[in-house]
C-alpha cells in the first residue's frame, strides 16, 4: 500500500490544483505553464505526461509536453514527439519551428535540410534554421557560396551571424553580437549555447560554467554540454569536478568525448592506469588528439611499446605538431630506435624556439649515451641555421670534444653576454685543450669580479687538467663550503679525489651527485669503479648498503643495474635489483625478471612477480608481468588461473581481453579467443584490429581463405604495415608466394618513412622465397636511409651471393666481420670464398667458425666442402662419416661430397 500511495501523491498533485472535478486540457495546460515560467520544468513534465495519457489526441497538450522535454534537455524525446505533430498538422509553422530546434541542437543538419517547407509556412526562424544547417554541413556544392563575405555579414540574421563567427573563431565578437542585438524568444537555448562555448574559446571558464548552470541548467541531458562544463572544470585545475561530470555523462549517454575528459582528469590526478585505459578509448573511437594523450601517459608508466604504438599514430596525424615530435622522438630513443628518432627530428623546423629545443634536447641525449659522433652530425645537419644560444653551446662543446678550436663560436657567445658562466666555461675549456693554461688561469682569476664562486671552479677545473689534483680538490671544497648542491664541484671533488687515491672522498661526492641528479649515469659508473677501488673485495655489498643509507632515488639504482648489463654482468645487476626489489622502477622489476627467465629461473621469477602485485597500488602492470613470467614457460593455464584470481583488480578491461585472447589463442581454444574478440568491441578496440584478431583465429584453425578476407578488411579499415605482413603470409600458405611479395614491395612504397624494421621485413621475406632482385633494392633503399648492422651486413652479403655478385658479397661480409667475428658471418664469408675459389681462405674461416659450434651440420657440409676441393679425401671422409648416418636437412648434401669422391 505504501508504494501505490507513493505514486498516488506524485500524479495527484497537479489535480488538487483544479479541483475535484476531472481537468480539462486548458487546465492542464494553464497550470503547466505555470511551472514552466516558474522554472519548475520536471513538475510540468509530471503534468503533461499525465493529461496527455488523458488527452492523447490534444495537439496542443502535446506540443507542450514536447517544449518541456527540449527545456529539460531530452532532446530526443521532443524530437520523436514533434515529428509525429507535425506528420499530423502539416501546416503548422510553431511546430515546424520547435521540432526544427530540437533536430538543430542535436547536430541533426541533414533532416533539417532534406525536410520540405511550404512556402505558405516559412518563417524568418525556419529559414534561418535551414541557414544555419547548411553551414553545419559545411555545403559548398551549390551555384553560389553561401557563407557570407565582409559586405554580406551585416545582411544576415544575428543567430546566422552567431554561428559565422563562431567558426571563424572570432569569439569576441561572438560576445559582443549576443550582448548587442535582441532575439527571438525561441533561440534562447541556441543562444546561450553559443555563449556558453564562446566563454570557453576565450578562456572565461567561470562565466562559461555560470551560463551552463543558469540558462543551461539541462546540461547534464545533453553529451556537447556535458563535455563543455567538464573541460571547464579541468581547464580551471578543477581535476576532480571534471571527472565526476565525465562520469556521470558516460553513465547517461556513454560519449567518446566523456571518456576524453576522464582521461585527461585521471591523468593530472596521476591515476595513470585509468587515463591511459580511456585515452586510448577515446584514441579508437576518433578522438585523434587521445593518441597523443596516450602516449604522452603511457610513457609516464614506462609502457614504451604502448607509447610508440599511440604516439607512430599522432605523429602521422599531426606530421607538424612539435609537441608529438618531441614525444614520439622520446619514446624512439627510449627504445633504442635512435635512427629512427634523428629521422623525425630531421623533418622539424629548427628555427623555431620549439624545434631547437628538440634539437638541443636530442643531441644532449646522444652525447649523454655516448653517440657523440651522431649528435655531432644532427647538430651540424639543422643547427647551422638556428641562432639559438644552447645549440651554439652544444656545438662548440662537440667540436671541443673533438680537439677543434672552438674560438669564433665561445666569441659569439661572448659577444650576446660576456659575463655568461656557461660561455667562459667554454673558452676555459679551449684554452685547456690548446695548453695554454696561463691564458686559462688568467681568465679564472678574472672572473671572481663577476663571481667568486664561480671563478674558484674555473680555477679548481684548470688546476684538474694541470694534474695538481691538492688545488683542485681545494678550491672545488670552497665552492661546496658556500653552496653544498653544486653538481660541478661535487664532479670535479670526485675527479680530484679519486686522482689522489682518496676515494672515500670520491665515493661522497659521487653519492651526493646521485642524490641531487638521480639521472646522471655517468655518475652512476663512477660510482661503481670507486667502490672497487675502496673495497676490491665485498665492493657489491658496501655498494648496496651505502645506497641504501643515503636514501637515494629508484632511478639510481636503474642506472646502476643498466650499467651491469650494459656491461655484460647480469649477475651484479641481479643483486642490485634483487636487494630493491620492491623499490625499483616498473622498467628495472621488468629487467630482474628477464635476467631470472634468461636464466630459467622461474620460480624466483613468479615470487619476484607476486610480490611486486602485493605491494603495488596501481596493480594492474605487476599482474601482466606475472603473466608473462607464467607465458614465457608455457603455463597457459596459470594464466587463465590468475585471470579469474584477479579479475576484480584487473576489471572487465582491454588489457585483460587481450590477455585472454593471446592465451586462448596460445592454448588452441579458438572459442574463448572468440568470445574475448568480442568482448573487447566494447572497450573501442578498432574495428580493424578486431579483424586482426579475427582473421588470425581462423589463420590458426586453417580458415586460410576466411584469414585473408579478414586481414584484408582490417588493412582496408586501417592500412598497417602489420597487417600487409600478415596478409603476406596468408598468401604464403596459399602459395601465392609473388602475390605476396608484391604486398610488402606496394606496403613498403606506400609508407611515407618507413622504419629500419619494416625494410628488413620485407628484404628478409623477398630473400627467403628467393625474389633476390627485389630483395637487394630493398636493402639498398635501406643502406640509403639508415646505418647497418653486422647481421644486416651479413643479410646484403647473402643476397649478393645468390646474385652471383661476388665482389659486392665479399665487400659486405666483411664490414660485418669487422664489427663482429660471429660463427654466421664466418660461414657466409667461407660461402662466398668458395664460390670466388679462394679454398685455402675458406678454410680458414670455417675452422674459425666451428670453433665455437662444432657440432654445426652446415658448417661442417662447408668444411667438407673445402676438403673436397682441396682434394684432401681422407679428411673430408672423417667429416662425412661424423654426420652422413643422421637423418636430416642436409643428407643430399653429404651424399652429394661423398658421390664426388669415388
Amino acid at each position: 500500500m505504501k508504494s501505490y500511495g507513493r505514486h498516488l501523491v506524485t500524479f495527484a498533485f497537479p489535480l488538487l490544483l483544479v479541483g475535484c472535478s476531472k481537468p480539462t486540457p486548458e487546465d492542464f495546460i494553464q497550470t503547466s505553464n505555470e511551472y514552466l515560467n516558474s522554472g519548475n520544468v520536471e513538475t510540468a513534465l509530471v503534468n503533461l505526461k499525465t493529461a496527455v495519457q488523458a488527452y492523447p489526441e490534444d495537439t496542443e497538450l502535446r506540443s507542450l509536453l514536447a517544449f518541456a522535454m527540449y527545456e529539460s534537455g531530452n532532446l530526443q524525446g521532443a524530437e520523436k514527439e514533434l515529428k509525429r505533430l507535425v506528420e499530423s498538422n502539416p501546416t503548422s509553422s510553431e511546430l515546424l519551428e520547435r521540432y526544427f530546434f530540437a533536430l538543430y541542437h542535436q547536430n541533426k543538419y541533414e533532416d533539417i535540410i532534406l525536410h520540405q517547407v511550404k512556402a505558405e509556412i516559412s518563417t524568418p526562424i525556419i529559414k534561418q534554421l535551414k541557414q544555419l544547417s547548411d553551414d553545419g554541413l559545411e555545403v559548398v556544392d551549390r551555384e553560389t557560396d553561401t557563407r557570407p563575405n565582409l559586405i554580406q555579414t551585416n545582411t544576415q540574421a544575428p543567430a546566422v551571424r552567431i554561428a559565422h563567427l563562431f567558426t571563424d573563431g572570432e569569439y569576441t565578437e561572438v560576445l559582443s553580437l549576443i550582448e548587442s542585438e535582441s532575439f527571438d524568444p525561441k533561440f534562447k537555448y541556441y543562444v546561450s549555447t553559443y555563449k556558453a562555448k564562446a566563454y570557453f574559446q576565450t578562456a572565461q571558464y567561470d562565466l562559461a560554467l555560470a551560463e551552463l548552470n543558469g540558462t543551461l541548467g539541462q546540461w547534464k541531458s545533453i553529451p556537447e554540454l556535458n563535455y563543455l562544463v567538464g573541460m571547464s572544470h579541468y581547464k580551471k585545475g578543477e581535476f576532480e569536478k571534471a571527472k565526476n561530470v565525465a562520469s556521470e555523462a558516460l553513465k547517461q549517454n556513454n560519449q567518446v568525448w566523456s571518456r576524453y575528459v576522464l582521461a585527461l582528469s585521471h591523468a593530472e590526478l596521476e591515476n595513470f592506469t585509468e587515463a591511459l585505459r580511456f585515452a586510448e578509448e577515446s584514441a579508437s573511437n576518433g578522438i585523434d588528439d587521445a593518441y597523443y594523450l596516450a602516449g604522452v601517459i603511457a610513457s609516464k608508466l614506462e609502457e614504451w611499446e604502448r607509447a610508440y604504438t599511440n604516439l607512430e599514430k599522432a605523429n602521422k596525424l599531426y606530421p607538424d605538431h612539435i609537441g608529438v615530435k618531441r614525444a614520439y622522438s622520446f619514446v624512439l630513443l627510449k627504445l633504442g630506435y635512435i635512427d629512427d628518432a634523428i629521422a623525425v627530428i630531421e623533418k622539424t623546423d629548427a628555427s623555431m624556439p620549439e624545434g631547437a629545443e628538440l634539437l638541443s634536447d636530442t643531441v644532449s641525449y646522444l652525447y649523454s649515451r655516448g653517440d657523440k659522433q651522431k649528435a655531432f652530425a644532427l647538430l651540424n645537419k639543422k643547427g647551422s641555421a638556428v641562432s639559438s644560444s644552447l645549440l651554439t653551446r652544444q656545438q662548440a662543446l662537440l667540436q671541443l670534444e673533438q680537439g677543434n678550436d672552438i674560438s669564433s663560436l665561445v666569441n659569439k657567445l661572448l659577444s650576446e653576454n660576456d659575463t655568461s658562466f656557461g660561455a667562459n666555461w667554454l673558452k676555459i675549456q679551449n684554452y685547456i685543450a690548446q695548453d695554454e693554461f696561463a691564458e686559462a688561469k688568467k681568465l679564472a682569476n678574472q672572473y671572481s669580479e663577476v663571481n667568486q664562486q664561480h671563478s674558484f671552479l674555473f680555477t679548481s677545473v684548470v688546476s684538474l687538467y694541470e694534474k695538481d689534483f691538492e688545488a683542485s680538490l681545494a678550491n672545488a671544497k670552497e665552492v661546496l663550503e658556500r653552496d653544498n648542491t653544486n653538481l660541478t664541484a661535487h664532479k670535479l671533488s670526485m675527479l680530484s679525489a679519486n686522482e689522489l687515491g682518496n676515494y672515500s672522498i670520491a665515493i661522497d661526492n659521487a653519492l651526493a651527485l646521485l642524490k641531487l641528479n638521480p639521472d646522471d649515469k655517468q655518475t652512476a659508473t663512477d660510482l661503481v669503479f670507486l667502490y672497487t677501488k675502496e673495497y676490491p673485495n665485498d665492493f657489491e655489498q658496501k655498494l648496496l648498503d651505502d645506497i641504501e643509507t643515503h636514501a637515494l632515488p629508484s632511478s639510481v639504482v636503474d642506472s646502476l643495474a643498466s650499467y651491469f648489463l650494459g656491461n655484460g654482468k647480469p649477475g651484479e645487476a641481479e643483486k642490485l635489483l634483487m636487494a630493491f626489489s620492491e623499490q625499483i622502477s616498473y622498467e628495472s622489476h621488468v629487467n630482474l625478471l628477464n635476467i631470472l627467465l634468461s636464466q630459467s629461473r622461474y620460480t624466483k621469477a613468479e615470487e619476484i612477480a607476486k610480490k611486486r602485485i602485493e605491494t603495488s597500488e596501481q596493480k594492474t602492470m605487476p599482474i601482466l608481468s606475472l603473466i608473462a613470467v607464467f607465458e614465457a614457460q608455457e603455463k597457459h593455464s596459470d594464466v587463465s588461473m590468475l585471470l579469474n584470481t584477479y579479475q576484480q583488480e584487473l576489471g572487465d578491461s582491454k588489457e585483460a581481453a587481450l590477455v585472454k585472447y593471446t592465451n586462448s589463442i596460445a592454448m588452441g581454444n579458438f572459442e574463448e579467443a572468440k568470445n574475448a574478440i568480442f568482448s573487447m568491441q566494447k572497450f573501442g578496440v578498432t574495428e580493424a584490429l578486431l579483424s586482426l584478431f579475427k582473421g588470425e583465429v581462423n589463420f590458426k584453425q586453417g580458415n586460410v581463405n576466411e584469414a585473408l578476407r579478414e586481414f584484408k578488411s582490417s588493412y582496408a579499415k586501417s592500412p598497417e604495415f602489420g597487417t600487409s605482413v600478415y596478409i603476406a603470409k596468408t598468401l604464403v600458405r596459399l602459395q601465392r608466394v609473388e602475390e605476396g611479395a608484391d604486398v610488402l614491395v606496394n606496403e613498403l612504397a606506400r609508407t611515407s618513412t618507413p622504419s629500419k624494421r619494416q625494410y628488413n621485413v620485407v628484404a628478409e621475406y623477398l630473400n627467403k622465397f628467393n625474389f633476390h632482385e627485389k630483395a637487394i633494392r630493398v636493402y639498398e633503399a635501406m643502406e640509403g636511409q639508415f646505418s647497418l648492422t653486422p647481421e644486416e651486413y651479413n643479410n646484403i652479403s647473402d643476397v649478393n651471393l645468390k646474385l652471383g655478385r661476388l665482389e659486392r658479397a665479399e665487400d659486405y661480409i666483411k664490414r660485418a666481420l669487422t664489427k663482429e667475428k660471429s660463427p654466421i658471418f664466418l660461414v657466409t664469408y667461407t660461402e662466398v670464398l668458395l664460390e670466388m675459389g679462394r679454398v685455402d681462405l675458406a678454410e680458414q674461416s670455417i675452422l674459425e667458425a666451428l670453433r665455437n659450434e662444432e657440432t654445426n651440420e652446415y658448417a661442417n657440409v662447408l668444411l667438407a666442402t673445402v676438403y673436397v676441393n682441396q682434394g684432401r679425401k681422407d679428411d673430408a671422409l672423417k667429416v662425412i662419416n661424423r654426420f652422413e648416418e643422421k637423418h636430416s636437412a642436409y643428407s643430399r648434401n653429404w651424399s652429394s661430397l661423398r658421390s664426388q669422391l669415388n
